[in-house]
């Protein structure tokens, strides 16, 4: 369940939504600044399993929702499961709306995955 804090109660707040799961349980969440992309400022909400990161566009979440996007971090070939441990985000150029991204430094890896957020957001509609 997604609350507006700054909404009062009604049919659209709080929203339900559901995470796609390739067998992970949430364990952290991380809300983004307000991040400069294409169809406009966004804040962006990252859910993190021991398996994987979920983007939600907090800004779709009430009116019109999006499906998330969730980006699995191991490789189903491999038999060592990738864990997230911390997500950042970097807005870019602020005079430009295709370059913010976020990274995710893995608990278990030395690799940094660092998917775009414009990438994402095309994703999530």
């Amino acid at each position: 369940m997604l609350v507006d804090l700054e909404s009062p109660p009604g049919a659209d707040n709080p929203v339900t939504t559901t995470l796609r799961s390739f067998g992970g349980k949430p364990q952290k969440v991380t809300f983004s600044p307000t991040l400069n992309l294409p169809e406009g400022p966004r804040r962006l909400l990252v859910v993190q399993t021991e398996l994987d990161v979920s983007i939600v566009d907090l800004d779709h979440a009430r009116k019109n929702p999006r499906p998330e996007v969730t980006v699995r971090l191991s490789d189903s070939t491999s038999t060592k499961i990738i864990q997230p441990a911390q997500v950042v985000f970097d807005d870019g150029d602020t005079t430009r709306n295709d370059d913010a991204r976020i990274g995710i430094r893995l608990a278990n890896d030395a690799n940094v995955v660092t998917p775009r957020a414009r990438q994402a957001h095309d994703r999530l509609g």
